[in-house]
């Protein structure tokens, strides 16, 4: 900003081009840290929804109560599945759009000086970025709950499921 008050967009770029490559290592650091949880998480799943088509267990379907249980143990893994390859599609997208984002404030230090025209439009095309940004950052953690959700009523299935196994 320049002491007229008048905003320069070139130092505007450089600073967030800055801040979006310690965002970038961040979403990055936060992808396979989280990764490793949702592998774990998808192993769970995938693990109970085999389990749960193997005679021994599927043996277990004497009681119409112990039949429901085990279709909801099914449904679960699969929504669980499904929500977690979700969660990590969005994460990708997340450190693949900050880094587009970067290049684009990087094209408008670039085309500042030399070509206005080009500098204003990657401009633009970060700020559009931003948004979309913005969008998936406000999704992640309503996709976190339900995978969560699903993760505990998984449990609590599988726990009722086995609790008279022999």
């Amino acid at each position: 900003m320049s002491t007229d008050g008048q905003r320069n967009p070139r130092i505007d770029a450089e600073t967030l081009a800055e801040r979006m490559r310690q965002h970038a290592t961040f979403l990055e650091w936060d992808r396979e840290i989280n990764g490793k949880l949702y592998y774990a998480l998808w192993i769970l799943f995938m693990g109970g929804f085999a389990l749960s088509i193997t005679p021994r267990v599927s043996g277990l379907t004497g009681s119409l109560c112990t039949l429901w249980l085990l279709r909801a143990f099914r449904i679960l893994a699969v929504v669980g599945s499904a929500l977690n390859f979700e969660l990590q599609n969005r994460a990708i997208n997340q450190v693949r759009y900050s880094r587009e984002q970067i290049r684009e404030y990087e094209q408008h230090i670039a085309h500042a000086e030399t070509a206005p025209q080009k500098a204003l439009a990657a401009y633009d095309r970060a700020n559009d970025l931003e948004t979309t940004l913005k969008s998936i950052d406000a999704q992640i953690p309503k996709i976190e709950l339900g995978l969560k959700l699903c993760a505990v009523g998984f449990l609590i299935v599988a726990i009722c499921l086995t609790w008279n196994l022999q």
